[in-house]
């Protein structure tokens, strides 16, 4: 991907977008099979790892990286494909966004409600809205 690398030191379990995974130095297990946060948003093609254990983990992201340090009781809410990575012990919730205008035009979205305290890791730039934006400028294959 066109964008950040950003190393994050983890020493607990972490919400991980699987797109986002680079590597890891220490000792590290990915869990491929883990539902908790997936279950919500698989309609969405939103995939996350979650990582466990101690040590560096590199990640890259569309455009740049930023992270959020909320304070208690600070919310924050991202669309779905602009989280990149967050502790397994942050409170959220996946939610629809938008109503019957949304719908007809483009499509619930779905968005994610981050609770502080905690701190979480996000990119500027949205892949998929990228990839949108090109396609009716694309050459029409003719059958």
């Amino acid at each position: 991907m066109l964008g950040d690398i950003e190393v994050i030191h983890v020493n607990d379990e972490f919400i991980v977008q699987s797109g986002a995974y680079v590597a890891s130095i220490d000792d590290f297990t990915l869990d491929t099979q883990w539902q908790g946060f997936t279950k919500g948003i698989f309609e969405s093609n939103l995939f996350m790892l979650k990582t466990v254990g101690n040590g560096d983990m590199f990640v890259n992201a569309w455009g740049d990286i930023l992270s959020m340090n909320l304070k208690s009781g600070e919310k924050m809410i991202l669309d779905n494909y602009q989280l990149v990575a967050m502790s397994a012990s942050t409170d959220y919730k996946v939610t629809k966004h938008g109503g019957l205008k949304t719908s007809i035009f483009g499509g619930e979205a779905l968005v994610i409600e981050i609770i502080g305290p905690r701190t979480g890791y996000y990119q500027t730039k949205n892949f998929t809205e990228f990839v949108r934006t090109l396609i009716p400028f694309l050459p029409k294959r003719n059958n």
